[in-house]
Order: structure tokens, then sequence, then C-alpha cells
């Protein structure tokens, strides 16, 4: 319940945004810094007696980010989709990371893979958000959709 309230507290300063030029939109100052690394390490504590929630790996992953220390929260964000391979808002913050980083290759293979579990789910508006983000990502990097799609061989068409 802790780690899911953390969250959302995050995900809500996340959103409020500020002037910062940060990808996040929070204004790093000191005291903001001071106040993220106080809580990884209580969320580090939190992850020996918890070591298989996803949902902390994620926030870990959320407060690197913000300290723009994006290989920790590379690193965080693979810990949570190795516990949930469907964990979907791990899959969008390696897409906007790698976008961040200049990757355009990584930052649309995990935004497909959000598409592909939004498909699954019918879950049509996150569907339409992450498909909306392919078309930037793909205009951005000069790719094409079918630059991502995996071959189908002879023996596709014999058994299907």
């Amino acid at each position: 319940m802790r780690t899911l309230v953390l969250f959302f507290i995050f995900m809500a300063m996340i959103f409020a945004g500020t002037s910062s030029s940060s990808a996040t939109g929070i204004e790093m100052t000191s005291a903001n810094s001071n106040k993220i690394l106080a809580e990884i390490e209580d969320l580090e504590a939190e992850q020996l007696q918890n070591p298989f929630n996803a949902d902390l790996q994620f926030i870990l992953g959320s407060d690197y980010w913000v300290l723009e220390n994006h290989d920790k929260a590379i690193e965080h964000y693979q810990r949570a989709l190795k516990l949930d391979p469907d964990y979907d808002p791990a899959l969008w913050n390696l897409s906007a990371i790698y976008n961040q980083k200049g990757d355009g290759a990584e930052a649309i293979i995990h935004m497909k893979k959000a598409e592909a579990i939004f498909l699954k789910r019918e879950d049509v508006k996150s569907l339409a958000k992450a498909r909306k983000q392919l078309r930037r990502y793909f205009a951005k990097y000069h790719y094409k959709p079918e630059d991502f799609e995996l071959q189908r061989g002879f023996f596709w068409g014999i058994f299907n």
C-alpha cells in the first residue's frame, strides 16, 4: 500500500510540471534533489524486504530519471519488466528515456511492446496514445513501421 501511495505522489509531481527544462518537468533544486535521494535510500532499503515488487522498481526508476541518472532508471524499469512483463508504465518510460538519449530504435521497440500490451487488453485510449507516439518517433528518427516488423518466412504461409 505504501508503495502505491508513493507511486501516485511521485506521478503527481511529474505531471504537475514546472518551468524547468528537465525532461520530467520537475525543477531540480538542491532541496528537491536531497528529498529524492532520501526517498531513493528508503526505497532501496524497502526493496531488500520486497524484492519481487514491480511497483517499487518502477518508482526507483522514476526517481533516478528525475535525477537524470538514465542508466539507473533504465536498470530499475527493466527489473520491473522482469517481475511483470506486461508492466506498461515501465515500457512507456523506457521509451521516453531512450528518446531523450537519442536512441530512436530502442524508443520505438519499447513503445511497440507497450502497443502490443494495449492491443491485447483492448485498451483503445492507451493504444491510440502509443500509436501517436510511435508516429512521432518514426518521423523524428526517419524509420518506417515495417523496419520493426519481424519478417515472416516460408513456413509462416504453410502453417497459417
